[in-house]
């Protein structure tokens, strides 16, 4: 029966491609279209930071509380091309002394931070970010703080300075991107 088939075969190929040609073809073809298509997002990847930056004055509770921290994190882009970045993860505010308050994120875009959860004095605000970065460029993702004080025999006093440690955990972090460092927060009472 092979033989017949190889036969058939063969006198097909003489007019033209043979069904088990074109097979083949395709069968060799279909890795290097799927190559073609992931290439561009790998080269679009490329090594990106996200970080805090350095704290400057904030004001939480109304405008009773100075201190410092950062005003949201930044996404760096460090290749020569644009890059679409998509995040998701954590932002975790721990107390790192004897504190008075709760603090928590607050957001001006509050369709990139979601919910906030408590446990004891550590808060822990989600967030999903996407957009594209232009090449060597930053994009800057901004957001606050907001304070629960505590009330009774540790109410703060005017002298009290609460430290608090941010961290970042990256739940969908993809290879290339790095950081962030933790930050801190600072909080002043003024009675």
């Amino acid at each position: 029966m092979s033989e017949v088939l190889n036969a058939e075969v063969t006198s097909s190929e003489e007019g033209g491609f043979s069904r088990r040609r074109v097979v083949k073809g395709v069968a060799w073809s279909v890795p290097v279209i799927v190559t073609a298509i992931a290439a561009p997002a790998a080269a679009a990847s490329g090594v990106t930071e996200v970080y805090f930056p350095v704290p400057a004055a904030i004001t939480l509770s109304g405008g009773n509380r100075p201190g410092t921290g950062p005003s949201g994190f930044t996404i760096k882009n460090t290749t020569g091309a644009q890059v679409t970045v998509s995040l998701s993860g954590s932002i975790i505010v721990t107390p790192t002394n004897a504190v008075h308050s709760t603090i928590a994120i607050t957001a001006p875009a509050p369709s990139i931070f979601s919910t906030t959860t408590f446990n004891g004095k550590i808060s822990t605000t989600t967030f999903t970010y996407a957009g594209v970065v232009p090449a060597g460029g930053t994009i800057h993702v901004p957001f606050g703080f907001r304070n629960t004080e505590d009330t009774g025999s540790n109410k703060p006093k005017k002298t009290d300075v609460d430290e608090y440690s941010l961290s970042m955990v990256l739940s969908n972090k993809p290879l290339s991107i790095t950081g962030p460092t933790p930050s801190s927060l600072i909080v002043k009472y003024q009675v």
